[in-house]
């Protein structure tokens, strides 16, 4: 009995210890270089303290020492394991006309020990939400066949001969290994389900940030070393209770109790936390769509004119947009009362939802998507204060954007150091957004502090280029010879990459947008030097997006549009879009 005790203990240690193992390895992948970066004072904070606990990080001497531990632990749990398989394997691996056989049975026992740690990916990331028919046959088989190869009432025997002993129970043998088979796949299936739903509970909801933190990499770590630690000792439990030795009926059934009290306490802590998080964040719910209560696929769409060349034709925007986190990307129709109904869900749930920045990104892109880019930076400013994405994506374009308070107050709030770090790197895109809006001694003073920081500045030659603020582009929109009244026009950031508007986000591209007047005439203003490009939106009424391109044509298509100190306002003149139906 006591050698049964340690191997329990020792298998809930082992278990503790590889479910912190897995924690480390993962922040460890995911830690960002964050002296380069733009970050929360909070963030930067995070960071540093998740890189002090990483005692995994390569040339650390607590790897070393950390790796031996382990290492121990697993060679003592290997040795239990044949130990509880078969109470012969000792005495037979210190005598040479047994050790052979003994030998093989060990590594039989340890491959079986190792076969799991090549699928932790598979048992700790399951896609699947339903168990697999076929590794539960193939864990029952395998099993079974342990069972059978090393155990004192199979094969192995008291390893006096190489064949099979005349008191082996083969079939008693291999039912009570398929029966442990079951067990050991049933406690994988429920350790991997459970790990991804607490996995996004924690990271989208208790880390209280939309990146990693040191609190977010606390609860995982608890969580698996529960999770790993409980179900390993239910399964040494288990092992010992059905090992293939010479035990009674009784003896077996009074070893199972333990084990089925620990499986009762796992379910139920699983399931309580399950229960809670669905009613509070909405764990249980599908999609982002089904969270909120609004329709998942497109029903309409707008068509798309981009004068970006000569080869200019009808695009076909279908109204629908996509929210992604660091779990999953969901797809919503768009529409502003879509998006209305997911800013009402993120406001009902101020404590958290596993898809509250889902939605905060699909509030993001559908705004961009409807060209409301009023509404659209503004969610992209809320969700730069606790996301890194966006606010890199809103750091990168401000060098581009119309030179207004508005944006500049954007850009000074990124640069209150009462708030953020700002890294080398992302001090330089900071000084250069400075620049853009005229601002050259803050600029300098960002390119000097970057320098400090061990940023290359070689390649900061805005510092040195001219600036203005007022330039303008203007011109007038016609359809068909007629003047085009209170159609959307759009100002984008120019690239050669974009074929078609559905596959393209637009949060990096779209810089300004306005309505054409009743006379059909469109001016942005407020801009600095740069290479534009101009597109419209209208109702598949007004232009079709399923013209021929034979019948469509656009006169004066202004291409690719250039300000800078020799042309600061620039008229395009006529635009008018031709097409037969």
């Amino acid at each position: 009995m006591k050698k049964e005790i340690i191997f329990i203990s020792v298998m809930t240690v082992l278990g503790v210890a590889l479910g912190l193992g897995i924690i480390i390895i993962l922040a460890s992948v995911g830690m960002p270089n964050y002296s380069e970066m733009l970050l929360s004072l909070q963030e930067k904070t995070d960071f540093e303290m998740m890189s002090k606990s990483l005692i995994f990080s390569p040339g650390s001497g607590k790897m070393t020492i950390t790796s031996v531990v382990f290492l121990i632990l697993a060679t003592t749990a290997s040795v239990l394991f044949a130990s509880n398989m078969n109470q012969n394997i000792l005495n037979a691996l210190r005598h040479k006309n047994t050790i052979f056989k003994a030998l093989v049975v060990f590594l039989g026992c340890l491959g079986y020990l190792i076969l799991p740690l090549l699928f932790l990916n598979k048992i700790f990331f399951l896609q699947s939400t339903s168990p697999d028919s076929i590794i539960l046959l193939l864990s029952v088989f395998i099993t079974g066949i342990l069972w059978f190869f090393a155990g004192e009432t199979g094969w192995a025997g008291d390893f006096s001969s190489w064949r099979i002993g005349n008191n082996a129970k083969p079939a008693k043998t291999f039912l009570m290994g398929g029966m442990t088979g079951i067990i050991a796949y049933l406690l994988s299936f429920i350790n991997g389900w459970a790990f991804n739903k607490y996995f996004i509970l924690v990271s989208e909801v208790l880390d209280k940030t939309g990146e990693t933190s040191y609190l977010g990499f606390k609860l995982l770590a608890y969580g698996l070393m529960f999770m790993s630690g409980i179900s390993l000792c239910i399964l040494a439990g288990v092992i010992v209770a059905l090992s293939p030795t010479y035990k009674e009926t009784r003896q077996r059934i009074t070893g199972i109790i333990f084990p089925s009290i620990l499986f009762i306490i796992f379910i139920s802590v699983v399931a309580g936390v399950y229960q809670n998080a669905s009613k509070k964040y909405d764990i249980n719910k599908k999609n982002l769509a089904e969270a909120v209560g609004i329709p998942e696929k497109v029903s309409s769409s707008r068509t798309v004119v981009l004068f970006a060349s000569d080869k200019t034709a009808p695009q076909q925007l279908p109204m629908q947009t996509m929210g992604s986190s660091f779990v999953g990307t969901y797809t919503i129709e768009l529409s502003y009362e879509n998006l209305k109904k997911i800013e009402d869900y993120l406001d009902k749930h101020k404590e958290g939802s596993v898809f509250m920045y889902a939605g905060r990104d699909a509030l993001i892109n559908g705004y961009h998507t409807l060209w409301d880019i009023k509404k659209g930076i503004e969610w992209q400013f809320k969700s730069s204060n606790d996301m890194l994405l966006p606010r890199m994506m809103m750091l990168a374009r401000l060098k581009n954007l119309p030179v207004t308070p508005e944006n500049l107050s954007y850009l000074k709030s990124f640069s209150d150091k009462s708030r953020w770090h700002i890294g080398g790197k992302h001090g330089l895109r900071m000084a250069e957004g400075f620049m853009h809006f005229n601002l050259i001694e803050e600029a300098k003073a960002l390119v000097k502090e970057s320098k400090e920081k061990g940023a290359d500045v070689s390649k900061a030659t805005f510092l040195d280029e001219p600036v203005f603020t007022d330039g303008k582009i203007s011109g007038t929109l016609k359809i068909n010879g007629k003047e085009a009244p209170n159609i959307k026009i759009a100002l984008l950031a120019y690239t050669d990459s974009v074929h078609k508007f559905e596959n393209v986000s637009l949060t990096g591209l779209l810089l300004d947008v306005r309505e054409s007047d009743p006379a059909g005439k469109f001016s942005f203003e407020y801009l600095g030097k740069g290479d534009f490009m101009i597109a419209v939106m209208t109702d598949k009424e007004t232009i079709p997006y399923n013209i021929l391109p034979e019948k469509f044509r656009v006169e004066n298509s202004p291409g690719k549009i250039k300000l800078d100190t020799a042309t600061k306002n620039l008229d395009l003149g006529n635009i008018n879009i031709t097409f037969r139906q």
